[in-house]
Formats: C-alpha cells, structure tokens, sequence
C-alpha cells in the first residue's frame, strides 16, 4: 500500500493499491504534501510545494471594473440627436398612417386591413405630440 499524489488533479490519497496509479499521472509516496489548496500547490517533478505568498497573490487577484467614463458633451448631443430623430420618424409614421385612413374614409382607397381598424382605435384616442427642435 502507498500513497499517491495526481499530478494534474493535484489529488492526494493515503493507502492505495500502487499498480492502479500510473507513475506518469500520480507521484507514489510523495515526501511532502502542503496542507494548502490545491490551487496553491505546484508540482516539480516528483516534488510537490507550496506557493509562495507572491505567487499566491497573483493567483488569488481579481482585476478590478473600471468605473465607466461619463459621456462628453458630444456623445450626450448624440444621443439627443437620435432620440430627436427617433421621434420624429414616429410623428411621421402616424401621419401616414392618418393619410391612409383620411383616405379611405373620403373613399379614395378601398383597401382595409387589420392595421386600419386598429389605427381607427389609435386616432380616436391620440394625443399627437411634437418634438421640440
């Protein structure tokens, strides 16, 4: 009976049947097993030791977030350009949507589907608003 130490897995078990541990995998009666984690253990042929505290360190560390830029003036005059955009796209949307509804109303259009019956219910309830320039 030995003790076997795995090389990789860094998985230390006390009396076993020697024949079922491949040497290449696992150290056979090692000298010395740190009473550490695993994670701070380093393998050295068939020498196993503990980390140093530097060593530890840099496994051990955690790079902080950086704390995120406040927008400059011109990303924020950016955003307010597309918000202004997005909205007046919008207003238009709806005009040409009224446009096709006036239309079919005066009988210029003989088209209806379920998106004019659903804008009926939109126009008789809209409060239509303009961005501001």
């Amino acid at each position: 009976m030995a003790n076997v130490f795995n090389r990789r897995t860094k998985i230390y078990k006390k009396s076993v049947n020697t024949p079922d541990y491949p040497e290449n995998e696992w150290i056979i009666n090692p000298t010395f097993v740190p009473n550490c984690e695993a994670k701070y253990m380093v393998v050295d042929g068939d020498n196993i030791k503990e980390m140093t505290i530097k060593e530890k360190a840099v496994i051990d560390y955690i790079a902080p977030i950086p704390k995120p830029e406040p927008p400059t003036t011109e990303e924020l005059e950016k955003i307010r350009n597309v918000n202004v955009a997005s909205k007046i796209a919008n207003v238009y949307t709806i005009a040409d949507e009224i446009s096709m509804v006036r239309k079919l109303i005066i009988g210029e259009s003989s088209v209806i589907d379920a998106d004019i019956i659903e804008w009926f219910d939109v126009i008789a309830n809209a409060k239509l608003t303009y961005p501001k320039s």
